[in-house]
């Protein structure tokens, strides 16, 4: 400040009181550059320099290839997410001896930033690209880590030039501008948990790999040993499926677990690579809308219902490409032997948001008409076989036999407005309970059964299923489908598992 700028073109005993030079200094350093004032006979230079991103082209994109010098790791909770960033490391070039993924155990998860650090320091000669993952749920499940806190913890611990060989990016289905920023303050960058195609993944980290190491590009090693895109799509549906199940199983008691899982929801939504671009987008901002909800909603069990139908319309589509995939390359992902199907392996008709809602209410208020009734009356059970264990077994056995398919028959039948064959279904499940003490499925299959029979008078042909029969054909597959897990529960598929249960009174 206060430094004297041609003297000799101002009146005397005036002159610059440098402020403007020393405002200027400031700003180039907070933009992470510098600035200099050159002094000429009739001129005053002033010159700022400071980093700014280097323009990536679609070119350099779409043609990248690693430096032989590109090592890669990462982490992710999910053993599904742990396959997917396998094969983003694999599409971005990387050899598998130069990527590691870790996560399978807790220890991996907490000391990240050790593991990494240990890494970079014992390649002083590599660029390193790590990928975290921000929600890291240890394997009981009480406890989890921050990936962005980790990163941040990495960056402090290396040294100037060690850090300046790494790109630390966080990986997130959180995409907020809030969390975006926060994001950036830990680590380098930012990367989604977009669908898992070539192209999107090289247009999410080409153009930060760039921007951190300038364009070093060689031929890659070629890749082996990752993940089929079939392989990839099968993990991830049953992923989501499971995910589905254990929101299921806790959303009404243990409300504190339930936004871990639909966190995880999220993010392996976010990767599905063929479902509607639009219904996910609406699943998502489903999901978010629980975020940082302490207290369950009273009304989330409605609210599941519709964001459950949708996600199970979102796999289907990655279903049936997993499926075309596996028929393309002369494989069969269909097991040899035979297992109870879920209610969530049901392939549902794709519906509209507003059938969705319409048909979601009729849903809830069946399950609420149905909510008094037992799962299996075990006394009508005893009275109707009067007592006789081994009866009693074979008819179960017989019973898991015949309809262990029937919830996908039911759905499928409805699919192809197979009516005939739909009645059918439903007649033979009604009789077959009636012998079980299976009082739910056995009302509602009277119901549906009524329903089919009065609309079948009717018909014009049904080029849409009437809602209430969509609901009620969906109310009866997955109530066949607690029928059986619970027949699978109390054990009575054999004569001395029948004995033990009866006998003890249960």
């Amino acid at each position: 400040k206060g430094r004297r700028m041609h003297a000799e073109s101002v009146p005397s005993g005036r002159h610059s009181a440098g402020d403007g030079g020393w405002i200027m200094a400031k700003c180039a350093q907070a933009l992470g550059g510098e600035c200099t004032i050159s002094f000429e006979p009739q001129q005053t230079v002033f010159t700022l320099r400071c980093p700014a991103p280097r323009h990536v082209t679609d070119q350099q994109v779409l043609s990248f290839t690693l430096p032989a010098n590109a090592r890669a790791i990462a982490v992710d909770d999910s053993q599904v997410q742990q396959w997917t960033l396998m094969s983003m490391l694999s599409m971005l070039g990387f050899p598998p001896e130069r990527m590691r993924v870790v996560g399978g155990e807790d220890e991996e998860m907490e000391n990240f930033a050790e593991l990494v650090a240990s890494e970079v320091r014992a390649h002083p000669d590599d660029l390193v690209l790590v990928i975290a993952d921000d929600n890291l749920e240890l394997s009981d499940g009480s406890r989890t880590v921050s990936g962005s806190s980790q990163l941040m913890e990495l960056r402090e611990s290396l040294s100037p030039s060690d850090e300046a060989r790494t790109l630390l990016l966080v990986r997130s289905a959180n995409d907020s501008d809030a969390d975006v920023l926060k994001y950036h303050t830990c680590a380098h960058g930012f990367v989604t948990k977009d669908p898992l195609e070539h192209e999107t993944v090289l247009r999410a980290i080409v153009p930060q790999w760039l921007h951190r190491f300038g364009d070093q590009s060689q031929t890659p090693a070629a890749s082996a040993g990752v993940p089929s895109a079939h392989q990839l799509i099968t993990k991830l549906v049953t992923e989501i499926r499971s995910i589905l199940e254990r929101i299921d199983a806790v959303h009404a008691s243990d409300w504190a677990r339930v936004w871990p899982l639909m966190h995880q929801l999220k993010g392996n939504v976010r990767s599905l690579p063929h479902a509607s671009a639009p219904l996910r987008k609406q699943v998502l901002a489903a999901i978010e809308e629980y975020r940082d909800v302490r207290v369950r909603p009273p009304d989330f069990s409605f609210a599941w219902l519709l964001l459950r139908t949708d996600v199970n319309t979102l796999i289907e589509r990655d279903v049936r490409a997993a499926e075309h995939s596996v028929e393309r390359s002369g494989q069969s992902t269909r097991s040899s032997s035979a297992r109870t199907p879920t209610s969530l392996d049901l392939k549902l008709p794709v519906l509209s948001t507003e059938e969705n809602v319409v048909i979601a209410s009729v849903i809830d208020a069946t399950r609420l008409a149905l909510a008094a009734r037992p799962v299996q009356n075990l006394s009508k059970v005893k009275a109707v076989f009067a007592g006789n264990v081994h009866a009693i077994s074979m008819a179960v056995s017989a019973f898991l036999k015949a309809h262990a398919n029937t919830p996908a028959a039911l759905i499928s039948q409805l699919a192809v407005r197979n009516y005939s064959k739909l009645r059918s279904t439903v007649h033979q499940c009604k009789g077959s309970v009636a012998y079980l003490g299976a009082e739910r499925v056995h009302s509602i299959a009277q119901e549906l059964q009524e329903c089919l029979e009065k609309l079948m008078e009717d018909s014009n042909g049904w080029q849409t299923p009437p809602v209430l029969l969509q609901a009620q054909v969906r109310v009866l597959a997955e109530e066949i489908d607690i029928f059986v897990r619970e027949l699978e529960r109390i054990g009575i598929r054999d004569k001395a598992t029948a004995e033990r249960v009866f006998h003890s009174g249960v």
